[in-house]
C-alpha cells in the first residue's frame, strides 16, 4: 500500500523539475536598405536576408536585422553587430571584413535617358564627357574610383540611390552605375512615370557577387562564418536556395 502512495509523489516531485530547453543563440546583422535583396519592407527582408536567416536557423542560430544607411551599417559593424547584409566582392573591404561564401550574383549596369547617347566603350575613361552620379561607399570599381579621384570623371556623390535616379531623370547627371535588378525596382517603385524613358547600356560595369560580411574585430567572426558557409552549402544541397532563388525572379521580395 506504500507503494502505492510514494509513486503518484515522485510523480509530482518530477513535474515541479524544469523543463530544459535549447533556446537558439541569438545574432544581429546590420542590413541597409537594397530591394529585393535586403529591405524592411520586404517579404523576409529581402532576397539576401531570406539566405542569411536560413542558413544560420540550419545551425542553430537565430537572426534578426537592423537597418541603417550603408555608410553607417559599415562603421557599426565592426563593434555592434554579428555582421553586415551585405557586401560585394571589394578587396579593400576584406582587409577589415571576413566574407561568406557567393549568396547572390549581380550585374551592375549602366542607367541613363534613352535620348542620352551612350556610345559603346572599352574603358571608363572613353566616358569622360558624361556626368556620373554615384552613391557614397559603395564599391564599383577601382577603375572608375581612380578615374574620379584623379577628375578624369566628373561625379556627383551623394548617400542615397533614390535622389540619383532622380537626379538622372531630370537630366541633371548622364549616367547611374547600379544593380540592374534593384535600380529597375527603384525606378519602378519610386519614379514609375520616368521608366519608359530610362534605358541600360548593353555593356555592364561589372558582374559581381554578394556577401555576409562580419568584421574581424568580432572575437567569433571567424566561428561564424565557418557555420554560415555550411549553412548556405546545406541551404543549396536541398535546393532550398533554388527555391528562394525562383521566388527573387518572381518579384516575390
Amino acid at each position: 500500500m506504500k507503494v502505492t502512495y510514494i509513486f503518484p509523489f515522485i510523480l509530482s516531485l518530477i513535474s515541479l523539475i524544469p523543463t530544459i530547453t535549447h533556446s537558439a543563440e541569438k545574432l544581429t546583422i546590420v542590413a541597409t536598405e537594397y530591394e529585393p535583396f535586403t529591405s524592411s519592407k520586404a517579404k523576409h527582408d529581402g532576397f539576401v536576408n531570406r539566405v542569411i536567416k536560413a542558413a544560420f536557423e540550419k545551425k542553430g542560430y537565430d537572426v534578426e536585422f537592423k537597418y541603417r544607411p550603408w555608410k553607417r551599417a559599415l562603421i557599426e559593424g565592426h563593434d555592434k553587430f554579428d555582421g553586415v547584409s551585405f557586401s560585394f566582392t571589394n578587396k579593400e573591404r576584406e582587409k577589415e571584413y571576413l566574407f561568406s561564401v557567393p549568396i547572390s550574383e549581380h550585374r551592375e549596369v549602366l542607367f541613363h535617358l534613352k535620348k542620352t547617347n551612350i556610345p559603346d566603350w572599352k574603358t571608363l575613361e572613353e566616358l569622360k564627357d558624361f556626368k556620373f552620379a554615384l552613391t557614397r561607399g559603395y564599391t564599383y570599381t577601382d577603375e572608375l574610383w581612380d578615374l574620379v579621384d584623379k577628375k578624369v570623371i566628373n561625379s556627383d556623390i551623394i548617400a542615397s540611390d533614390i535622389s540619383n535616379f532622380k537626379k538622372l531623370a531630370a537630366g541633371k547627371v548622364d549616367i547611374f552605375p547600379m544593380d540592374e535588378i534593384t535600380g529597375w525596382r527603384i525606378v519602378s517603385s519610386e519614379l514609375p512615370v520616368a521608366k519608359d524613358t530610362l534605358t541600360i547600356h548593353n555593356k555592364p560595369l561589372r558582374s559581381t557577387t554578394g556577401h555576409l560580411i562580419i568584421s574581424k574585430k568580432h572575437k567569433k567572426s571567424a566561428e561564424l562564418i565557418k557555420v554560415f558557409n555550411e549553412g548556405v552549402k546545406e541551404l543549396k544541397g536541398s535546393k532550398v536556395y533554388d527555391d528562394f532563388l525562383s521566388n527573387l525572379y518572381k518579384g516575390i521580395f
